[in-house]
């Protein structure tokens, strides 16, 4: 869907489930072999985020993932599926956009960055800066130490 209105966009998918054969069959079916990549299981991370643009999490269910939160240290502007702890990371319109989880609120957030650079700045700003002032080793060392005084 989103190929009709942006023709370049390229997307890597990283990781690996049980649902990978069938989604890259699909997407040979929907012609998108060539501007879809399957990575599956990377220990590089870092350097897959700096080729990204933008960031997306299109997760069903999730805790708080480390992804996210590196995703946001790297600066890059995110999209996410509203599930799990996420929302304790991003703050809708302000630290990323944030979704329901279907296809199409997934779209789009995904062209609303797509159509606007200046909020993909901001948003990447507003989370580098969130997460590294919530959730740095020190605040979260902080944080322990809290509860272990409360108990």
């Amino acid at each position: 869907m989103l190929r009709e209105t942006f023709p370049n966009t390229f997307f890597i998918v990283v990781g690996d489930g049980p649902l990978r054969k069938k989604l890259q069959k699909k997407s040979v079916e929907l012609g998108l072999q060539n501007h879809l990549l399957f990575m599956g299981i990377r220990k590089d991370i870092p350097k897959l985020l700096a080729v990204m643009d933008i960031f997306v999490l299109p997760s069903l269910s999730e805790g708080l993932p480390m992804v996210l939160l590196e995703a946001m240290a790297a600066r890059k502007p995110i999209v996410a599926t509203n599930v799990g702890a996420i929302s304790k990371a991003i703050t809708h319109n302000k630290s990323g956009i944030l979704v329901r989880a279907n296809v199409h609120d997934l779209k789009e957030g995904i062209a609303a960055l797509l159509c606007h650079k200046d909020k993909c700045r901001s948003l990447a700003k507003k989370g580098y800066e969130k997460v590294t002032r919530e959730f740095s080793s020190e605040h979260m060392a902080q944080k322990y130490i809290e509860i272990y005084e409360q108990l």
